[in-house]
């Protein structure tokens, strides 16, 4: 289980730090940061809920 959290950890900010490199138009929906941000919001939260369910 904690093997699985660093993984995730490290994934989540290799995300975030994709999305800031990417440029800023993260709140553009046009754009391919703002896509990427967008779905990142939605899997943070999915994960926040599957980890709210399991505990």
């Amino acid at each position: 289980m904690r093997d699985f959290l660093t993984t995730l950890g490290g994934l989540l900010l290799g995300v975030l730090f994709f999305v800031l490199i990417w440029g800023t138009g993260a709140n553009d929906k046009g754009s391919l940061a703002g896509k990427s941000n967008g779905i990142f919001n939605s899997i943070t939260t999915e994960m926040a809920d599957k980890v709210k369910v399991s505990q």
